[in-house]
């Protein structure tokens, strides 16, 4: 490996607060390898002592190195942290936030991921944020994947450690590792140094040779058995690796711990649910919902609500009677299947309930729609089955997507509209972690914004929150994140229907504002026919209908 190729960096474990003792060891490190990019720390940074950090920050010179902060959220961290999304703890000191995807300056490509242990660590209901990267011909791998905590099965059974580090293991991190499939994958936060040997990312015989992944735990900052938390690594980013050295298998290489352990937790342990999709929930269960969730229906004007909460969970027991009732074929609805002038030059497939269509002025070219056969106006007013069919189709669709190494967001827009359609945009996988922002942001300062919109709580729903009739605006992020806004009856009149388009079309994420309008994107119908083919023929592997 020539030096002009190589990146060094610092990997270190849980800090608890003794910037002192580690920044004196980073001296000595600089002082006898030479200087290292930056330094990465995973797991309990801050400590119980808030004067720590505090005299730190007043001295910014007693920092040697350019440090990155990975975190989970607890009151001592939350003292200091302004953005979930990642902020500047101070000139020299970043927190990159809860999750997310970065390439450094000198090309190494690292994943991070903080997941709340109290709440995710032992979930079935993930499968995997991160879509399946490799299907990218663009793409060669990730080089660190950076975790709290540590991944269950990672261990054998029968390893003593296995026992000590059952309770921090967390089935999310398992799904991370087996989706991403790093070169390396550093984890903290259960007081102890382990390096294992380097297991394989394929099948032998079945599938083509991938990189293999390298799994190292380190241990807190100071600990009294002087086990290993600081790790010094040079690593050649994959983007300036071979081939062939991208996937050398070293003689010690290991099966992979993740193949059939993943899927036998989840087959003992899946529920059929609504909203269990094909993707990971990443949202850390703190004080920033603004969710009232109450076993059962208060009394009339007792909302028992901490200041700032928004919302209180809805009493599905209150629907009037037919509300849900089969709906009807309007003759005057251009979405109703049933309608003899619906567009059907724009038709992709078609199920029982549901059906996939392009868009007219599509934002991107593989901008589509779910809709419902029959006429129901939005999610709330689906039954069952139909609900089923719509949920088959996006996990069709983001299969789809991940072929091309894109990821999908999706969003209702419960205003100005008769017809329940879903509107499903891909974006780059790069531009990920800046959705939730951007919805956010803008749902708060866009003219003529529909509503504010909040994150639902993990595992709720919108019909948790909202009763049929009730205009709202509704996006699933890639994360499994879910963000909801009730609209003010006064507000529909002025709203804009181009709100979420608006987003996406923004320059932190697709960067098309021309392409805001639908109308300002129309084509031919000629054009139109040829681009539904292409995506008919596309998702036609994927097709469950």
């Amino acid at each position: 490996m020539s030096d002009c190729d190589s990146c060094k960096i610092l990997i270190c474990g849980d800090v608890c607060g003794k910037f002192k003792a580690l920044y004196n060891r980073i001296r000595k490190v600089l002082l006898a390898a030479g200087s290292f990019e930056a330094l990465y720390c995973i797991g309990d940074f801050f400590g119980e002592n808030p004067d720590e950090f505090e005299k730190l920050v007043e001295d910014p010179s007693s920092i040697p190195i350019m440090t990155y902060v990975l975190c989970p959220p607890t009151s001592s961290s939350l003292r200091y942290i302004t953005d979930m999304n990642g902020c500047e703890l101070c000139p020299s000191i970043k927190y990159l936030g809860r999750q997310g995807t970065f390439t450094t300056i000198t090309g190494l490509r690292i994943v991070y991921v903080s997941v709340s242990p109290d709440v995710e660590a032992d979930s079935d209901t993930w499968v995997t944020e991160f879509p399946v990267l490799e299907s990218d011909p663009t793409f060669n791998g990730v080089d660190l994947l950076l975790t709290c905590q540590w991944p269950k099965f990672i261990l054998s059974p029968n390893d003593p450690l296995a026992q000590m580090t059952k309770n921090q293991a967390s089935l999310c991190v398992s799904h991370i590792a087996n989706s991403v499939k790093p070169r390396y994958h550093f984890a903290a936060t259960s007081g102890v140094f382990y390096e294992r040997k380097p297991y394989r990312n394929h099948r032998v015989l079945q599938e083509k040779e991938k990189l293999v992944t390298r799994f190292i735990a380190l241990a807190n900052v100071g600990n009294k058995g002087n086990a290993k938390y600081l790790y010094a690594l040079k690593v050649k980013p994959v983007d300036k690796m071979t081939p062939s050295e991208l996937v050398a298998q070293p003689p010690d290489v290991t099966e992979n711990p993740y193949f059939d352990t993943i899927k036998k937790a989840l087959k003992e342990r899946q529920k059929e649910s609504v909203s269990s999709l094909n993707f990971i929930e990443l949202e850390v269960q703190t004080d920033q919902y603004f969710y009232s969730m109450p076993t059962k229906r208060r009394a009339e004007g007792d909302n028992d609500r901490r200041p700032g909460w928004k919302l209180k969970k809805y009493d599905r027991s209150d629907v009037p009677d037919g509300e849900s009732a089969p709906a009807k074929v309007h003759d005057a609805c251009w979405f109703c299947l049933g309608n003899p002038q619906v567009a059907k030059h724009l038709l992709v497939t078609i199920a029982t309930h549901a059906y996939v269509a392009l868009p007219r002025g599509p934002l991107v070219r593989d901008h589509v729609l779910i809709l419902t056969v029959g006429h129901h106006q939005s999610w709330l007013t689906c039954s069952e089955p139909i609900r089923a069919d719509i949920i088959a189709y996006k996990r069709a669709l983001k299969k789809m997507y991940e072929e091309e190494g894109k990821v999908m967001v999706t969003f209702e827009r419960n205003y100005k509209t008769h017809h329940y359609q879903l509107q499903v945009v891909p974006v780059p996988f790069a531009v990920a972690g800046a959705l939730k922002k951007a919805f956010l942001e803008m749902s708060e300062t866009l003219p003529n914004s529909p509503c504010k919109l909040e994150p639902l709580p993990k595992n709720s729903d919108i019909t948790d929150f909202c009763r049929p009739g009730v205009p709202y605006f509704y996006v699933e992020l890639p994360t499994g994140e879910k963000l909801f806004g009730k609209m003010e009856r006064e507000r529909v009149a002025s709203a804009d229907i181009n709100f979420g388009r608006a987003v996406l079309a923004s320059e932190t994420i697709l960067n098309c504002p021309d392409r805001v309008s639908w109308r300002d994107c129309t084509e031919s119908e000629e054009d139109e026919t040829k681009l539904a083919t292409e995506i008919r023929e596309k998702f036609s592997p994927f097709d469950f209908s």
